[in-house]
């Protein structure tokens, strides 16, 4: 029987207890054991040697300590490390010709760069949270005071409080949900509403090409609606499956046991 790692940060794991209980019993069905690892770093891991791995946590330094080994990651340290930068993110892709908004790091910002109000925002934090409108130049430098380099500024989009979250597997979109939220954030944990949508042409494309790019496995990707189109707005890793039980029929532990078993 193969023997993987399924690594959430603590409270991750506690919060996620359903999603844990859920993704064992898939892999059983597999013939595969699964056993949760709670840990935060590198040096809080055990030492093993399992079969796989599947790295819950947003520390790519975890993905790449057992890629070191030799060991299939799922995601790989590249996803984790660039979906938990949102910088990073927009750099690949620039590269990648996916259209995103105009972004600086807090300590590159000018007054005059752009119009207000502004979004200024942590780049590794997630969920909404750490994400601010700043409505003018002395308010957006506050927001990141002492800190301008972890910091990230953008014009706000078109459409502020409405985004679409493209849930990928193996490259492959699965579904995609049109979240609304009352304020310039969309997202389902604070709140906002959503409802399962078909992604656009323009939106699967760039998707893909991000999944291509990084070898992502399961990954969420955020598009913003600006100016008639879509611009990237994060990648998600580790992304969560609350909206898709929520909204669909779709058993995602059942899904990514099926697809990770055909990668071990």
């Amino acid at each position: 029987m193969k023997r993987g790692l399924l690594i959430y940060e603590r409270e991750d794991a506690e919060r996620n207890e359903w999603f844990v209980g859920r993704l064992r019993e898939e892999f059983a069905r597999k013939g595969a054991r699964l056993d949760l690892v709670v840990a935060h770093a590198v040096g809080e891991l055990p030492n093993e040697t399992p079969d796989f791995v599947i790295a819950r946590t947003r520390n790519a330094s975890v993905n790449r300590f057992f890629e070191g080994k030799g060991i299939p990651v799922f995601n790989n340290s590249a996803t984790c490390a660039t979906a938990n930068d949102k910088y990073a993110t927009y750099e690949l892709c620039r590269e990648c010709g996916i259209p995103v908004l105009p972004t600086v790091t807090a300590d590159e910002y000018r007054k005059g760069m752009f119009d207000f109000p502004v979004v200024v925002k942590t780049r590794d934090g997630h969920g909404g949270k750490q994400v601010f409108c700043a409505r003018d130049y002395d308010e957006a430098c506050r927001m990141s005071e002492g800190r301008q380099a972890d910091y990230i500024v953008q014009p706000m989009c078109s459409a502020p409080g409405i985004d679409m979250r493209v849930y990928m597997l193996g490259g492959e979109v699965v579904a995609a949900a049109e979240r609304r939220g009352e304020g310039f954030r969309s997202n389902w944990s604070l709140g906002g509403k959503a409802r399962i949508v078909q992604p656009p042409e323009q939106v699967r494309r760039a998707a893909k090409k991000i999944c291509a790019r990084l070898g992502s496995d399961w990954i969420g990707v955020d598009f913003l609606p600006h100016d008639g189109g879509y611009v990237l707005g994060e990648i998600e890793d580790p992304v969560g499956a609350r909206m898709l039980y929520a909204l669909t029929d779709i058993d995602v532990a059942r899904r990514l046991a099926d697809y990770f078993s055909m990668k071990i």
